[in-house]
């Protein structure tokens, strides 16, 4: 293994000290080197030395630039290894040569979520809300993602319109959902409660009620029969 890799470090030094540019479509040489630089990367992201797998799978699209989907791979050996900074450099990568899509938005707001950079996590997932309208879990990580900026905001308001679009596109369908849909609905609803009763402007209390029966509905065991803003008079 360790004289494959001396080879191939030898090899992507000479390609590039000669300025290695020839394609498929002028000689079956840039086929065979594809071969083995696929080859060569699938080994090395096996045994995590992702710095050469990347050069490999660089070298793959220099041979052959039709095969956009490179940077993908590269993406998810770095998304996988939770190397969300390389991962990130690829995709910026990736998108100056290629438009960017739904998908990878989605997982551009990922790498940012764990990299605790919400406002750039936020952006990405706008573009998510833009390009796909209905997709219900793209506005309740909007959402998450709003939790995390109003940090500084004492009504905590930030996050409301992404909880309710959530809630437009989801309770419709309610009985066929699974439980982790379940569980993003109860969280939806608590803090729909806890803006609603909350005081102030908009604060609201037979709208909190409304969302803690709803609460109640989805799950008995977490609803609370009080009524917002005080103890129970009756």
């Amino acid at each position: 293994m360790l004289a494959k890799k001396i080879a191939l470090w030898f090899a992507l030094v000479l390609l590039a000290q000669a300025g290695f540019a020839q394609t498929l479509e002028n000689t079956s040489t840039a086929q065979k080197a594809i071969e083995q630089f696929s080859q060569q990367a699938q080994e090395a992201a096996k045994s995590r030395d992702h710095k050469l797998a990347m050069l490999c799978y660089k070298k793959i699209f220099d041979l052959d630039p039709s095969r956009t989907g490179i940077f993908d791979t590269i993406v998810k050996m770095y998304y996988d290894a939770k190397n969300y900074d390389q991962a990130l450099e690829a995709y910026h990568e990736k998108i100056q040569k290629i438009e960017p899509t739904e998908k990878d938005y989605f997982y551009m707001g990922n790498c940012h979520m764990q990299l605790k950079n919400f406002p750039m996590a936020d952006s990405m997932y706008a573009k998510v809300n833009e390009l796909n309208p209905t997709y219900a879990i793209g506005w309740y990580t909007r959402a998450r993602i709003n939790v995390a900026l109003d940090t500084d905001n004492e009504r905590k308001t930030m996050a409301k319109p992404f909880y309710q679009k959530y809630l437009e596109l989801v309770e419709p369908t309610f009985d066929k959902t699974d439980v982790a849909t379940k569980r993003n609905v109860l969280t939806a609803y608590a803090y729909l409660v806890e803006y609603y009763a909350a005081p102030g402007e908009s604060q609201d209390l037979g709208r909190a009620r409304e969302y803690l029966k709803k609460i109640e509905g989805v799950d008995p065991e977490s609803y609370k029969p009080i009524v917002c803003g005080g103890p129970r008079k009756d």
